[in-house]
């Protein structure tokens, strides 16, 4: 069992209980998974279940990622 990152969470709205699914190791990002989609390849980030995710990380993260739409 996996906890999504809250910042992921609308990429798994279009997944459907059919859909394949798979787990991989990850660097460099928040987590040390990802759980990737085999139909459209969208990619959320993981931690166990039961595990908590870093407070101050997840909002440095969530902030940047906002900041980035913005300037799109």
């Amino acid at each position: 069992m996996w906890q999504i990152f809250p910042g992921d969470l609308n990429k798994t709205l279009a997944w459907k209980p059919e859909i394949d699914l798979h787990l991989e190791r990850t660097v460099g990002e928040i987590g040390a998974y990802v759980v990737v989609s085999a139909i459209d390849q969208s990619r959320v980030r993981v931690i166990p279940a039961g595990k908590s995710w870093p407070v101050e990380e997840v909002r440095d993260v969530l902030q940047e990622e906002a900041e980035r739409k913005e300037r799109l």
